[in-house]
């Protein structure tokens, strides 16, 4: 009984998984414009789109708050164009509006993006695509790691590129920045331990005394949402599915996260 009960939730989790994607990014208007000179200008509408799924098993009354928070900050942190450095990649050819990937060459490039965030809250799984991106608010997260100093901390919650991301909710409450930073790891962003990293939003170790972006960190997050340059004018762009349901169901029931949530509500 049991073996077919787990059975019926896989396959009605399969099929929720399997449902029309919604986008945790979609761009438009995209295109690149070629200054003759090593310099290839990316321009387009970026939006993306976080839904929270709110699994606390007693009221979050300043979940509102805190996610206003995270969007005007990821939103002020992303916008503003920026130049990377010459680095080999290939010949743009604008008359075909592709790259040629027979003939390398060095290049620069200039994110020139409109980028906009929407963050929403859903009541259930059925609301969440195979494509979202998702922040999962618990009563707790129990899991623990180690410092490159070999000290042991209390994880505020996780994530990782592509990832959901599960976020304590007590702990959102006295660091709001735990949400941005979280979310930058679905962007691809690493935690950093250095005492000189003190000042960033990705330093981790619990005595941050600021929440700055650098700039190799803003490059990293805009390749990640641009994703595939060499197709980045196709068409219309969507990132592909993440099973975004599936890896949240195994990492908050992992025993090794010591996740505490309402079970009752994912379902």
């Amino acid at each position: 009984m049991l073996r077919e009960t787990v059975s019926l939730i896989n396959h009605r989790l399969k099929q929720k998984e399997n449902k029309s994607l919604s986008g945790g990014i979609v761009g438009k208007n995209l295109q690149i414009i070629d200054n003759g000179m090593g310099l290839l200008e990316l321009k387009g509408d970026f939006t993306i789109t976080i839904k929270v799924f709110d699994l606390c098993s007693a009221a979050s009354p300043k979940l509102p708050s805190l996610l206003s928070s995270t969007k005007s900050y990821l939103q002020s942190k992303l916008k503003g164009p920026v130049t990377t450095y010459s680095a080999n990649f290939y010949r743009y050819d604008p008359k075909k509006k592709k790259f040629n990937l027979k003939e390398p060459a060095p290049v620069s490039f200039l994110f020139n993006f409109n980028i906009s965030v929407n963050i929403i809250q859903v009541n259930n799984i059925g609301q969440i695509r195979g494509n979202d991106f998702l922040i999962a608010v618990v009563d707790r997260v129990g899991y623990q790691f180690k410092d490159r100093y070999g000290k042991t901390h209390k994880a505020a919650g996780f994530s990782g590129t592509g990832a959901p991301s599960i976020i304590e909710y007590s702990t959102w409450v006295k660091d709001p920045s735990t949400g941005p930073h979280e979310f930058f790891h679905t962007l691809s962003l690493a935690d950093l331990e250095l005492p000189s990293d003190k000042n960033d939003i990705m330093y981790h170790l619990g005595d941050q005394t600021n929440t700055n972006l650098s700039l190799a960190e803003k490059i990293d997050a805009l390749r990640y949402i641009i994703s595939d340059i060499t197709n980045m004018t196709k068409s219309v762009y969507q990132n592909p599915s993440y099973n975004t349901v599936n890896q949240l169901r195994t990492r908050l029931n992992d025993p090794i996260n010591g996740i505490s949530y309402n079970r009752s509500r994912f379902s």
